[in-house]
């Protein structure tokens, strides 16, 4: 599967593809090897992380993503504009 295709079917699940508010993603995505993995689990996993991004940010912010592979793995990064704990 590929990773950087995942990441965007989980951005259009919870809606920041597109969606109009005061929320802006920001994608560094890297040409990636594809892996084996459950593309389900992977997208559950990563709606779990943006949706937990989008409260942090209480409706408005930007949430970066990013991609890189490298030493035999394949890197993700989130990071958003919230205030952290």
């Amino acid at each position: 599967m590929d990773i950087n295709q995942q990441l965007d079917r989980a951005l259009e699940m919870v809606g920041m593809i597109g969606s109009g508010e005061s929320l802006e993603v920001e994608k560094n995505f890297q040409s990636l090897p594809r892996i084996k993995a459950n593309p389900e689990e992977i997208v559950q996993a990563f709606v779990n992380i943006i949706e937990n991004a989008i409260q942090a940010m209480k409706g408005r912010g930007t949430l970066h993503l990013a991609t890189e592979a490298g030493q035999g793995k394949v890197t993700v990064r989130f990071r958003d504009s919230g205030p952290g704990i």
